[in-house]
């Protein structure tokens, strides 16, 4: 009997443990939004058609707030753009002024690719752009 009862307790263990959410239901469970405007942020990685591009970002924090305003600034600079979150396809909406550079690169769609403690990093739809943006 307590061979039973000890392969019953196995057999239920995998069963839990197969259950057990994968990284990207973790990811549709937690709510970026949250973090996201829960600090200031920097660009620590940004990869256009595999050319490393972060130099271009490397002054600027970024500030995502309540009301859907996005702010990125620099001494001197402060660029205003909108973001937004869908948690259903788990996407960010960004955008900026389409002719204010740096920051018209990063205005698109962008998958919620993976979050961490203190980053986060997206990727576009046609998988040739890497968006990573870390807590300061």
């Amino acid at each position: 009997m307590n061979k039973v009862k000890l392969y019953l307790v196995i057999a239920l263990s995998s069963i839990v443990a197969c259950n057990t959410p994968a990284d990207e239901d973790i990811l549709t469970q937690n709510n970026i939004e949250d973090d996201l405007k829960s600090t200031t942020w920097s660009v620590n990685y940004y990869l256009n058609n595999n050319v490393d591009e972060t130099n271009d970002f490397s002054t600027y924090t970024l500030s995502f707030n309540t009301n859907g305003i996005l702010k990125a600034n620099k001494p001197g600079t402060e660029i205003t753009g909108t973001w937004a979150e869908d948690k259903v396809t788990k996407q960010i909406f960004i955008n900026f002024d389409s002719t204010v550079a740096p920051f018209n690169k990063v205005s698109e769609v962008w998958r919620i690719h993976t979050k961490e403690a203190n980053n986060i990093k997206f990727i576009n739809y046609n998988e040739t752009e890497l968006f990573k943006i870390a807590k300061l």
